[in-house]
């Protein structure tokens, strides 16, 4: 049986089942009479009540049906906004209401757009062309004089109403039942992918010569940002990465070095690879976060070139959400390390890092030559920031190496004993090659917020794997609004086609069953058996940092901005809770939070739904932070949801 025949099947059993239950009410069953102009609404003494029916809701109002006769809308949280049972697959404003002794009745809408009445319930029963002519005509050439109402036949007087009856919960489910009959034939359902499950997938699929390579399964994928003060030296050791790693060509460096000498820039030829439009190269200051590729022996790496200028703070936070791992890069020149660390945005930054996710950070201490690797400059860096990184922002997991970037020293080779005695560790790549993977489950509920999406030849979105695996061919949903696609095919970081895909991977998918304007940043790709939480409010515990001066409350009304994984939303704190005591970390009940405190609040998303797991059953997920009036107040974790209904 094809899906039309069964939705069709679905469809009559559903209108089947109405009937005999209209007919056991003893009411008539749906017909329209011929009108010639709107019927206008009732309260609930049967007087007209002059003005017309719209689509906005609102709870117990007397509303009439086919014949005139006020109709009562239920307020029972299970019914639609016209106290239908409710259908979400089907026309949401139109099925059958109760009348004010509880028996089922069609209804008509009134829109605001349409003066005269369209009757058009979800069983598609016809109405009388006369009516849809009159309707067509009247659109075509609005009517210039005054339409008057068929007179009725006279009744007896309507008496006062009494309270709404309980709907019987039998009707409910007989209803829900025939809904879900009509849905079922709709949804696909996929089990969820093993990492077995997909290599298998990719043995019996993969031919060579297909344009398509097989997934690198001995080294792991790791993102790591590039953070620090504006000057910091990040998008000139990117630059240095890559081309020590050949994942820049020497005909694009020479480009780079003719354009930087013409600028009288010299020294920022290897920032022009990573900062690639001419707003970053004139101002010699990184905007957007520049993303890249390259691999080392152990691990294939995604570098993300954050901007240092606290302007473009949350182009960073853009990049940091999807980080692994950090990488702090530090001035170690006379002056600028100060001017990050004490007034910049080296602060900020750690602390944005540690509240996205980040639990291994790398300090690195760049332009070692303009102090002529000094120790003891070394030292007081080392010495001023990593107590800050322990006590205040929390990461315990810390690696320290120096560099100087422009002139390849301590990178890739160790640092000659005649240009510096003291430093005998690691190089850049060393460390690079043995940060920690963070757990990840490939074999859970499928998890990719959506970065971005493309449009060209096929529609594409964008985003790295948090949770489970997917492969080609995948029936996936799309979160909020449950809209289903297919996976046609996947791409890694290089643009290289792969069968398969699993947890902690960037990917590419071109997918079937979308439209552009489905897929916004933010959205979640998701199982279609395990979908995602979503809501408008949830409770957490969060951190304050320093709120602003003029704001030195948080309490219930304040309002900020979140970024959640690839979301931004506007909030507001619906609730304080309570406060937690420093010293025992106890919990006690207040109703305001202040600077440099800890609590439980209520968050309220404002104009949206967002898509989130709790931070105990995907912690990236699950963790967020508050910024207001461009400075970060605040970061927290996911303790409760409140689960929203689409």
């Amino acid at each position: 049986m094809d899906y039309q025949e069964a939705k069709r099947l679905a469809k009559e059993e559903k209108l089947r089942k109405l009937k005999a239950k209209i007919q056991e009410n003893k009411v008539e069953d749906f017909q329209v009479t011929e009108q010639q102009g709107p019927l206008p609404p009732y309260d609930d003494q049967g007087n007209q009540q002059g003005k017309w029916l719209t689509t906005k809701y609102k709870f117990g109002e007397w509303y009439y049906d086919m014949n005139g006769n006020p109709v009562f809308i239920s307020p029972d949280d299970e019914y639609d906004q016209n106290g239908s049972l409710y259908d979400a697959e089907s026309n949401p404003y139109l099925d059958y209401a109760y009348d004010k002794f509880g028996n089922p009745c069609p209804v008509i809408l009134m829109t605001q757009d349409n003066e005269y009445f369209l009757f058009t319930p979800i069983f598609e029963i016809q109405i009388p062309q006369s009516i849809i002519k009159d309707i067509n005509q009247k659109q075509e050439k609005p009517a210039t004089q005054k339409v008057e109402t068929v007179a009725k036949e006279k009744k007896a007087p309507i008496q006062k109403a009494p309270a709404p009856p309980k709907i019987p919960k039998r009707l409910l489910k007989e209803q829900e039942a025939a809904n879900s009959s009509a849905v079922v034939a709709d949804y696909k359902h996929e089990k969820l992918v093993t990492v077995q499950e997909a290599i298998d997938f990719e043995s019996k699929n993969f031919k060579e010569g297909q344009e398509m390579v097989k997934v690198d399964r001995e080294r792991d994928s790791v993102n790591i940002v590039f953070i620090g003060h504006v000057d910091a030296g990040k998008s000139t050791l990117s630059g240095r990465i890559l081309k020590n790693c050949g994942e820049v060509d020497e005909t694009e460096i020479r480009k780079f070095e003719l354009e930087a000498k013409e600028k009288n820039r010299e020294s920022w030829v290897l920032a022009y690879i990573m900062d690639i439009n001419e707003e970053e190269r004139s101002k010699g200051i990184t905007v957007e976060c520049g993303k890249a590729h390259f691999q080392l022996a152990n691990k294939r790496f995604v570098l993300l070139d954050a901007p240092g200028h606290k302007n473009y703070v949350p182009n960073m936070i853009a990049g940091a959400c999807q980080a692994d791992v950090a990488a702090l890069i530090i001035s170690a020149r006379q002056g600028e390390f100060e001017a990050g660390f004490e007034g910049g945005q080296t602060q900020e930054h750690a602390h944005l890092a540690k509240a996205l996710g980040v639990q291994h950070m790398i300090c690195v201490v760049s332009k070692m030559d303009e102090v002529n690797w000094d120790k003891k400059r070394y030292d007081h860096i080392h010495d001023s920031v990593e107590p800050f990184l322990r006590n205040q922002v929390g990461i315990q997991s810390i690696e320290w190496v120096p560099i100087n970037g422009f002139l390849n020293e301590n990178i890739d080779t160790p640092i000659p004993t005649e240009r510096c005695e003291w430093y005998k560790g690691d190089t850049l790549f060393d460390k690079f090659n043995k940060v920690p993977v963070p757990l990840r489950d490939p074999n859970g509920p499928v998890r990719i917020p959506v970065l971005d999406k493309l449009k060209d030849q096929g529609q594409f979105l964008f985003g790295k794997i948090e949770s489970g695996t997917i492969r080609d061919d995948l029936w996936v949903t799309l979160m909020p609004y449950r809209k289903q696609f297919q996976i046609l095919s996947i791409y890694n970081t290089k643009d290289q086609r792969v069968l398969y895909a699993s947890a902690g991977e960037n990917v590419k998918i071109k997918l079937k069953g979308l439209e552009d304007k489905d897929i916004e940043r933010g959205y979640m790709v998701c199982s279609t058996e395990d979908l995602c939480p979503i809501t408008q409010l949830f409770i957490a515990e969060i951190t304050i940092l320093q709120l602003p001066e003029h704001k030195p409350i948080m309490s219930q009304g304040y309002s900020c901005v979140l970024h959640m994984h690839t979301s931004v939303a506007e909030i507001e704190i619906e609730e304080v809770e309570a406060v937690q005591n420093p010293e025992n970390k106890k919990l006690t009940k207040n109703t305001f939070l202040k600077s440099n405190q800890t609590g439980v609040v209520k968050i309220g998303i404002k104009g949206g739904l967002m898509c989130l797991e709790k931070f105990e059953t995907i912690s990236q997920l699950g963790r967020f932070t508050l910024r207001d009036e461009e400075k970060t107040i605040g970061f927290g974790r996911v303790m409760k949801i409140k689960p929203y209904k689409v």
